[in-house]
């Protein structure tokens, strides 16, 4: 009984010691790392559609992307004035942009990290030409007078045609004729009732929303005011007369079949006469009747 007692408790310690140089070595070994898991979504892959797929010069697109997209920037080379909102970007196609594909990138964070993409469209149509001069003669004219246009282009693609403008034209608008090479001709009258002043002339293509690739001055004298006219002075009214001091005339003497009576300017004339007749008289008989007395007397 001891024996087996004293073979296992030596058993036991001869495990123990045989153990303990493993134990000490498993001790010495780094514990294996745990994986982390990250709550960090990796970057989406941006999608950007732009519509219509060709557009002209001056036309509008519409540049759309995912949503979520923060601190966003859409740049092209061929596209102005283009304003961000929502998940949506809106562009111009600018007047002396080239034919064919353009490339629009678009750029953001989405969930911390920096996206972009690309994408692109066609622009079709023909581009005015980049540079030109646009004369007007005479420079200074008066209001209602005729005015010669001309524009000479300077390099670029020639447009297909072009219109003047000018708030001075009677018709606001003249559309030029191309003539030899490079220079274009037309004729625009100044309206009759335009002020004196300075107005400004542009040239533009065809394409509707296209700045104008030609400027210039024009200068209005004013208005030539007519001959003044004479007042007309009225005539004086002839004041009628009072009903009561109208004279009617009266008798047969109205329809003709009669002499007319005479005045009574004329009647006084004649009592007169034969009044001085008859004292004439009258005093005729009284002389000769005192001179015959006085001879019988003798």
């Amino acid at each position: 009984m001891r024996k087996a007692l004293v073979l296992s408790a030596a058993a036991v310690a001869a495990a123990v010691t045989i153990g303990s140089p493993a134990a000490a070595f498993a001790a010495d070994q780094t514990a294996p790392l745990q994986p982390i898991t990250s709550t960090q979504k990796p970057a989406q892959d941006l999608k950007v559609t732009v519509t219509p797929t060709s557009a002209k010069p001056g036309a509008t697109v519409t540049v759309t992307f995912d949503d979520g997209l923060k601190d966003v920037t859409v740049s092209s080379a061929a596209l102005q004035d283009v304003k961000v909102t929502g998940n949506e970007a809106t562009g111009k196609v600018k007047s002396d942009a080239t034919p064919g594909q353009a490339q629009i990138t678009v750029s953001g964070t989405a969930d911390g990290q920096k996206v972009s993409a690309n994408a692109s469209f066609e622009v079709v149509g023909t581009p005015p030409a980049s540079k030109g001069t646009l004369t007007v003669t005479p420079g200074k004219v008066k209001a209602g007078s005729d005015v010669n246009v001309e524009l000479k282009l300077d390099g670029g693609t020639a447009p297909k045609s072009v219109n003047v403008l000018s708030e001075a034209f009677a018709d606001k608008s003249v559309a030029l004729k191309k003539g030899s090479g490079d220079v274009w001709t037309g004729t625009a009258r100044i309206g009759k009732d335009v002020k004196g002043d300075d107005y400004r002339v542009s040239a533009f293509s065809e394409v509707k929303g296209a700045s104008p690739f030609a400027v210039t001055k024009l200068t209005v004298l004013g208005v030539t005011p007519d001959a003044p006219v004479k007042p007309v002075v009225p005539e004086a009214k002839v004041k009628p007369v009072p009903s009561e001091q109208r004279v009617v005339p009266k008798g047969s003497v109205d329809t003709g079949m009669a002499p007319a009576a005479a005045s009574s300017g004329t009647a006084d004339l004649t009592a007169a006469g034969i009044a001085a007749a008859g004292g004439a008289a009258l005093l005729g008989i009284t002389l000769y009747t005192r001179r015959r007395n006085s001879t019988n007397g003798a």
